[in-house]
């Protein structure tokens, strides 16, 4: 998923750059590589590890996260310590309420978290809705 978010982001607009950042950074480097290797810049890193996050992070306006949903509560917190934007695939209804308890935060930081904007039900639903028109 990451490598079509960047895809996407990189095709979208000739004013973006974008860091790919995978836990296996050779695999972050082949996809950069494949996409546009002078606006896809690769960064390998273990995203459990909060405090490198936060750091990545605070180099960046906005981060897409495609991780496990697992991961999704710790990535927001690290984006409001980072002071940037975030978004996320979601899945899990747990996860979700957890990262919306984070809202007085992420406002105090004047960060905007959008969470679990993956592509079920969100784009599931838009699809059935067109559909049943």
């Amino acid at each position: 998923m990451g490598k079509a978010i960047a895809f996407d982001l990189v095709h979208s607009s000739s004013h973006f750059s974008v860091t790919l950042a995978d836990i296996d950074n050779e695999r972050a480097r082949q996809a950069s590589n494949a996409l546009d290797p002078q606006r896809v810049h690769p960064h390998g890193i273990d995203v459990r590890n909060f405090w490198e996050v936060v750091r990545l992070m605070s180099e960046h306006t906005v981060v897409i996260s495609a991780v496990t949903f697992h991961l999704n509560y710790l990535l927001t917190k690290a984006a409001i310590e980072a002071g940037c934007h975030f978004c996320d695939l979601g899945h899990d209804d747990g996860i979700v309420e957890q990262q919306l308890a984070e809202t007085p935060l992420a406002v105090h930081a004047n960060v905007t978290a959008v969470v679990n904007c993956g592509l079920a039900p969100g784009l599931a639903d838009i699809l059935a809705m067109h559909a049943f028109r």
